[in-house]
Order: structure tokens, then C-alpha cells, then sequence
């Protein structure tokens, strides 16, 4: 029976290629540098450049410039830690915004949609009343079921005129 797996030795370069191959990418990045000229001119001002300064027609003279390199250096973690930190609070403010403003919009849609329905049970209630109205206004005697036994009750006189009065109440109430 053939063996088909690969001898230990190849496995074994494999699993560390990957560390090594990471490892040769990080140290073949070489460090930033950057040429800052130094020099002083006439009036004694001392000037910073990354480009040396011009030799004027009129002084001929040429100011005395040192080249000096700067080496960016890594990144302290305390410095890196707290500006990530403050990063992270400002992002979690902004959220924190959007949040409540995402909150007070939704009160205010919320109070827009029960304002609508509101206004919408005052006009079928303003309806019901009008027509409830209009039917018993010239009435001497007034029909109505009783909501519990359901037989039909007969109101006349001054039960007919109070109940008349409650129910223009109610539509002057609803339609004002």
C-alpha cells in the first residue's frame, strides 16, 4: 500500500514559512526618514525646510546650511492607547447623538400619528353626533334599546329634551 502523505521534514518547512515570509516583510520596510535643511539668514532668523534655500542675485553670499535627518519615531503605545481611547469615546458620542436624535424623532412621529388619530375619532365622533342629532331634533318621543336587556325604552317630555340636550352637547363638543 503506497504512502501518500509528505515526509515530515516538508511539513515542517511549510509551517514555518508563513511565520518567516511575515517576519522578512516586516524588517525589509526600512525606517522614514526626511532631509531638513537648517540655516540663518541675514536678519538672523533661523529657517527649517526639506529644500535648501536659493542663493539671492543681489547677496551673493551663501547662507551656511546644515543638513539634518529626521528619523520618524514608533508610535508610543500610551500616546497610540489614549488616542485610540479618545477616538473610541468620540465615535461612541456621535452613535450616542444619533441615538437620541433617532429617539426624538420617533416621539415626535409617534405623537403625529396619535394626533392624527385623534383628529380622526373627533370627526367620525363629530359625524356620529350630527347624524344622531338630525334624527331626534323634531322627535316629541324618543326611541332606544337598553344596552343591557336590549328591550326598547320610550323617553318623552323632559327625559326626551335632556337626552336631546346631552347629545347636542356632545356633537358641539366633537365638531367645534
Amino acid at each position: 500500500m503506497p504512502n501518500h502523505t509528505q515526509p515530515a521534514s516538508t511539513s515542517y518547512i511549510f509551517c514555518l514559512a508563513k511565520p518567516l515570509l511575515c517576519l522578512a516583510a516586516i524588517l525589509s520596510v526600512p525606517p522614514a526618514f526626511a532631509e531638513v535643511y537648517k540655516w540663518k539668514d541675514a536678519n538672523g532668523k533661523l529657517h527649517f525646510s526639506s529644500v535648501p534655500p536659493k542663493v539671492s542675485e543681489s547677496n551673493k553670499t551663501t547662507p551656511n546650511v546644515e543638513k539634518m535627518e529626521l528619523k520618524v519615531a514608533p508610535p508610543d503605545r500610551q500616546n497610540a492607547y489614549r488616542q485610540q481611547r479618545l477616538l473610541d469615546q468620540a465615535s461612541y458620542e456621535r452613535e450616542r447623538e444619533e441615538r437620541k436624535k433617532d429617539r426624538l424623532l420617533s416621539r415626535a412621529d409617534s405623537a403625529r400619528k396619535r394626533d392624527a388619530s385623534e383628529e380622526e375619532y373627533r370627526e367620525e365622533q363629530c359625524e356620529h353626533y350630527k347624524e344622531q342629532y338630525a334624527d331626534i331634533r323634531d322627535k316629541d318621543t324618543l326611541k332606544a334599546i337598553h344596552p343591557l336587556t336590549g328591550n326598547t325604552m320610550k323617553f318623552s317630555g323632559q327625559s326626551a329634551e335632556e337626552i336631546r340636550d346631552s347629545i347636542k352637547q356632545k356633537r358641539d363638543e366633537y365638531c367645534d
